[in-house]
């Protein structure tokens, strides 16, 4: 059992008879009363966004999970087809699971699968990917004072700011917690 001061970001945890995720959490002390926990959370099963308090005093049911290594392969009518990289057995994923993850996907990405028992919960992106730029505008560097940005879009569909030297078919490091430009590989 967790108490309020144990829960932390990224965190599994059973509510209500549900898994969810510790998206961000806030530890609060209200005057006179007692200390709240503002927890947002994300429901495993649907993908769904939930924003809960509770009182400090509450008690949580921490979930283990197991974490295997997956390879990312296809992407077909089924979902994202993942192969685990020591059984080499395939698993679909569908795309509620994945949310925003499915931006960031390539052909042989390796990221990590969380699971309990046989059924996969959700995954662990890498801090960090490379993308290639397949639509940019090009950039003339004018009288700025401070540094500039365009819009560029990357082969997963992803768009986002991009400093003006950065062209179509440069490969580009994209923060997947963020989904921001971090450097030109």
């Amino acid at each position: 059992m967790l108490s309020a001061g144990d829960i932390k970001r990224g965190m599994v945890i059973r509510l209500d008879g549900r898994l969810m995720q510790v998206v961000q959490f806030e530890h609060q002390k209200i005057g006179r009363g007692g200390a709240l926990l503002n927890l947002k959370l994300r429901d495993m099963d649907s993908g769904a966004m939930v924003d809960r308090s509770f009182t400090a005093t509450k008690r949580y049911d921490r979930v283990r999970l197991e974490t295997r290594q997956v390879q990312f392969v296809y992407r077909d009518a089924n979902g994202f087809h993942f192969m685990d990289t020591e059984s080499f057995e395939d698993l679909a994923i569908s795309e509620e699971m994945l949310g925003d993850g499915t931006k960031f996907l390539v052909d042989g990405l390796e990221l990590a699968l969380l699971v309990e028992g046989d059924r996969p919960v959700s995954v662990e992106l890498p801090p960090s990917v490379a993308l290639k730029v397949v639509e940019a505008d090009p950039g003339h560097k004018g009288d700025t004072a401070s540094s500039a940005y365009k819009p560029a879009t990357v082969e997963t569909g992803l768009t986002l700011q991009v400093p003006l030297f950065v062209e179509k078919g440069d490969t580009i490091r994209v923060d997947t917690r963020t989904g921001a430009y971090l450097e030109r590989v």
